[in-house]
């Protein structure tokens, strides 16, 4: 029998994918099982560590071929020595790792933004990767991520920093290969600070807000949407959003109101309660307690409200007119809740309220469906139309990173966001979902939306929108049908059910608990790492038995996530790879353990509300 050679690069290959199975098995499983995010040619230079990358748009090196010193020099100018934490985007050959760990005394934490899954993996044939990350106390690295994942998990990785903005260094390949990259970055990292901001100042208590609204919001369901949808079958639809457009057309929603079903999303409601316009139907889901500004000063009795259980708890006590439920994709704890127990619709989410409204409408089966005031962008530098609850309606100053030119449907110069972007491709993905409904863009100014029509709103009520169709009283029926039909009796039940779920899952989890502190305790004492790795399978144990939850696996796990993975990405080596192993594999239980623990206990203190003992008082904005 022939033996079989292996390589060296093979052999280092290995070794590397060993660490990370090792120390990190979220990077380890984008690793062996992911596609490549971003679609590079990467080669090497001979004689040298160094490769070329080339996609269809450039062609460039990953380090310069003259002077990598002056290079890294350069990459590194503006950062502070005295920093403990530095962003650094690409991975390249390592040689930025190197640097820092030699040149910032203080560092104590790296985090690496590398997309190119491609480019790593040549990088694990040819560089120890411990060896290099072991120069640096802690160091996360996010790979294979689009911008907006990237700046989610960025979030995860920082939450514990007061410095909200950490020094960030670049190689010069990187905006070379990825333009578009850094500045989608910063505009999906900017309201996700912002919301890092307000937690900072109330606990936290915004990542449980959804929890709160969901169980406060349950005392007040009064019917699915389902009935709903079946009256709207068949019948034109037109979604009002707030963009500046709507300023040039609202006022004929007035002469509409029976020829098609009227939706108001978002800030658009307040903005036509102040023209005097009713729709026949209000759409709200967000989570804030700014949302109340919204309904604060218009007649609620005016317009049903289809609502998502994660809307602002105090907005339904203070709504008089009708409520009706629709369960979001993304809500697990309410798609929990109402799985077995009660009937229910399920509606996507997306980037805004817009993105809902129309897959309501495309799960309803209307006929046409038609946009208003959906700008996607700033039209004559305004974000909103007048009237919106924002107090200032002057004009946006478009500096620094988030912004982008681009033209509106009349070629003028515009600038829109990420965001709108990201809203608008969901559009135009419901829209090739759905090819037997006709859509109509009727903003009158705005991006392109593609496969819509373009018309003004005078032209389709001349021409298409002229049947009368009686909607109010088929809104009517529908809210009294789904008042009759009513399951509210079962929503206690479902409470009492989750009750039991989670009864079972602090007692393992504290299980879990105990045996870490009896682990940790035995290796302070001396423990060999072959018997620590042993015993740790006791601890990976109650990771499975808690998937055999079903509460755990549909909503708690889910909800954790984000958290889960952050702890996953970061890798300890500032010891001896099986001193930092263990250390690490416990810290991270720990914490995973103890994040469990809180979210128990505060959706428990919730229940216990729902059920009447006693009230929580609980601040969030």
């Amino acid at each position: 029998m022939k033996g079989i050679l292996i390589s060296m690069p093979d052999l280092l290959y290995e070794k590397n994918l060993s660490f990370f199975r090792q120390n990190s098995p979220v990077l380890y499983s984008t690793l062996v099982s992911e596609q490549a995010y971003v679609n590079t040619q990467v080669e090497p230079v001979a004689d040298t560590f160094n490769f070329v990358l080339e996609t269809t748009q450039a062609r460039c090196f990953v380090h310069s071929i003259y002077d990598i010193e002056r290079e890294m020099q350069q990459m590194f100018a503006g950062v502070d020595q005295e920093t403990e934490v530095i962003v650094v985007f690409g991975m390249g050959t390592g040689k930025a790792i190197d640097y820092i760990a030699g040149h910032f005394p203080k560092i104590k934490r790296v985090i690496v933004v590398e997309p190119d899954l491609n480019l790593f993996k040549k990088v694990m044939r040819e560089l120890d990767l411990f060896k290099l990350m072991s120069q640096v106390p802690s160091l996360s690295l996010i790979l294979n991520k689009t911008a907006q994942e990237s700046a989610l998990f960025f979030d995860q990785l920082t939450a514990d920093l007061l410095e909200l903005n950490p020094p960030m260094a670049m190689h010069y390949y990187f905006d070379s290969i990825y333009p578009h990259f850094y500045g989608e970055f910063q505009g999906a990292l900017t309201e996700t600070l912002r919301l890092r901001l307000v937690n900072l100042a109330t606990k936290d208590n915004f990542k449980q807000a959804w929890m709160v609204n969901t169980l406060r919001n349950l005392k007040h369901f009064n019917g699915s949407c389902g009935i709903l949808m079946e009256k709207l079958q068949g019948l034109p639809a037109i979604i009002v959003s707030a963009g500046p457009s709507l300023n040039k057309n609202m006022h004929l929603l007035k002469g509409l109101k029976d020829r098609a079903v009227i939706v108001a999303v978002g800030t658009a409601i307040r903005i036509l309660d102040s023209n005097g316009i009713v729709p026949h139907i209000r759409m709200a889901m967000d989570g804030a307690k700014a949302e109340m500004q919204i309904f604060e000063t218009i007649d609620t009795t005016s317009a049903a409200l289809l609502y998502s259980d994660q809307l602002y708890y105090e907005v339904l006590p203070q709504y008089e007119g009708p409520v009706i439920k629709m369960i979001l994709d993304t809500d697990a704890l309410s798609r929990y809740l109402a799985e077995d127990n009660y009937k229910y619709e399920l509606v996507a989410s997306g980037f805004s309220i817009a993105n809902t409204a129309l897959d309501f409408l495309c799960r309803s089966g209307c006929s046409t469906i038609i946009f208003m005031g959906q700008d996607l962008c700033y039209t004559e530098g305004k974000l909103y139309a007048k009237g919106s609850w924002k107090t200032d309606d002057g004009k946006v100053e478009f500096s620094g990173a988030g912004y982008i030119k681009t033209t509106d449907i009349f070629d003028n110069k515009v600038y829109t966001t990420r965001p709108f972007m990201g809203m608008k491709s969901l559009f135009e993905q419901e829209i090739l979902q759905h090819q037997e409904i006709k859509f109509i863009d009727a903003t009158e100014g705005g991006l392109r939306i593609e496969n819509t029509e373009i018309k003004t709103l005078q032209e389709l009520m001349d021409s298409e929108l002229v049947v009368k169709y009686g909607i109010d009283g088929l809104i009517s029926e529908a809210v009294k049908e789904a008042k009759d039909n009513n399951e509210a009796d079962k929503i206690e039940q479902a409470v009492l059910s989750l009750e039991k779920e989670l009864s079972k899952t602090s007692k393992l989890n504290t299980n879990r608990l105990a045996q870490l502190k009896r682990l940790q305790d035995k290796w302070n004492k001396g423990m060999s790492h072959t018997k620590f790795m042993k015993d740790f399978d006791a601890i990976l144990a109650y990771d499975r038995k808690l998937m055999t939850i079903p509460f755990y696996a549909q909503v708690a796990s889910q909800q954790l996530a984000d958290i889960y993975y952050a702890l996953d990405m970061r890798i300890e080596c500032n010891d001896e790879n099986s001193k930092a192993q263990a250390e690490g594999l416990l810290k991270k239980h720990f914490i995973r353990t103890i994040e469990l623990r809180e979210y128990i206990d505060f959706l428990q203190a919730l229940i216990d509300e729902f059920k009447g003992e006693y009230e929580i008082n609980i601040l969030f904005e």
